[in-house]
């Protein structure tokens, strides 16, 4: 069974910006947050980005900075995914994967604290065969600031190689991710990666696509991790959307989608009764989810028109902008995965589900 949408919304919005002499605005203010612009994708800078070697005969494994006060819980994950990509795009350095030394870290029981030791660097580097680790401390200020610090070590010494402290709101590590964009290129820069000028303005412009991949990833693996299979599913969706070459993404959306869609949910379904109980608790998760996230999108058109005549007076202009209101492939993705899965189990009428998700329903078991 598939979901098909035919909402179609396009209309023009009004507002009325005052005219500042030089141009700045009064307030800093967050951004329209959608795939991009109507028509157009942020495209990859096609020169060279570094000069020399760009840092091959180093091996790095990026770990989750530790988290001090009340931190989102996704955020250490999605600074170190855009690190990761960041040093993975703009230099020759050779990478540990996250997954792989994630799995180390769990196998060997390490940092059941949240910090790692001395002996716990010298481990995992053994392990990977890893010369520096990049690992740090996210810590929440006041309000909505945070502070990052950020240190390259090596493993075998314990020398730290290179550091970078970073503080400012949540949507500056996150929008085009400014700050840890620059966090990256002092950081490259003290383990010996010279960027060309190019590359470094690149870097330092940063990604949206990139960053809302990393964002949806590591809400995925933070949603994958409390049991909610429905969010991690539409969250790993989405990064694949923002970036189809996010390989980390892809893989997570494809193991997940292949046991939803294989008729269960986890191994915590062992009977008939356990799988309804099961299916009824993912049911009233996907209604709750997508009650607080519509699948749809908003696309834009960036270039502002004129709406009628300047007031010279009063230093206003009307000005419009083209919003469009699609539905979301992956938010549709998702649910269709979970219609598949259901289906496949051979059971949704018997166990009360057969109308949804088209109407809302109260499934009762029969006495």
């Amino acid at each position: 069974m598939k979901i098909k949408s035919y909402i179609f919304l396009f209309f023009f919005i009004f507002t009325s910006f005052y005219a500042y002499p030089s141009g700045g605005s009064e307030n800093e203010t967050d951004s329209i947050t959608a795939r991009g612009s109507v028509g157009r994708r942020e495209a990859a800078f096609s020169g060279p980005l570094f000069i020399g070697d760009g840092g091959s005969s180093i091996r790095l494994a990026v770990l989750a900075p530790e988290v001090q006060g009340d931190v989102p819980v996704y955020l250490p994950l999605y600074i170190q995914g855009l690190l990761n990509n960041n040093i993975n795009k703009f230099s020759a350095v050779n990478l540990v994967d996250r997954q792989n030394l994630n799995r180390i870290i769990s196998e060997q029981n390490l940092a059941a604290s949240g910090r790692f030791s001395d002996n716990d660097f010298i481990r995992i580097g053994n392990l990977t065969n890893t010369q520096y680790f990049l690992f740090g401390t996210i810590q929440r200020l006041s309000g909505n600031r945070f502070s990052l610090q950020l240190s390259v070590t090596e493993a075998s010494s314990g020398i730290r190689k290179a550091t970078s402290m970073k503080e400012g709101t949540l949507f500056q590590f996150e929008g085009r991710a400014a700050l840890l964009n620059e966090a990256t290129a002092e950081l490259l820069a003290q383990i010996g990666v010279q960027l060309t000028d190019a590359g470094r303005q690149t870097l330092l412009a940063g990604n949206i696509s990139s960053v809302q991949a990393e964002a949806g990833l590591a809400r995925g693996i933070t949603a994958l991790a409390g049991g909610a299979e429905v969010e991690a599913l539409f969250n790993f969706a989405q990064a694949v959307s923002f970036d189809p070459l996010q390989l980390e993404a892809l893989s997570r959306l494809s193991s997940l989608t292949s046991t939803i869609s294989g008729g269960t949910i986890s191994q915590r379904i062992w009977n008939d009764l356990q799988a309804r109980d099961q299916w009824l608790d993912v049911i009233k998760e996907t209604a709750a989810f997508f009650d607080n996230h519509p699948p749809f999108e908003i696309v834009f058109d960036p270039n502002l028109t004129q709406i009628g005549e300047t007031n010279f007076k009063k230093r206003t202009v009307n000005l419009g902008m083209r919003i469009a209101l699609y539905s979301s492939q992956a938010g549709f993705n998702a649910l269709n995965t979970l219609l598949e899965g259901l289906d496949k189990t051979g059971r949704r009428s018997e166990w009360g589900f057969p109308g949804w998700p088209l109407m809302e329903i109260s499934p009762r078991v029969k006495v």
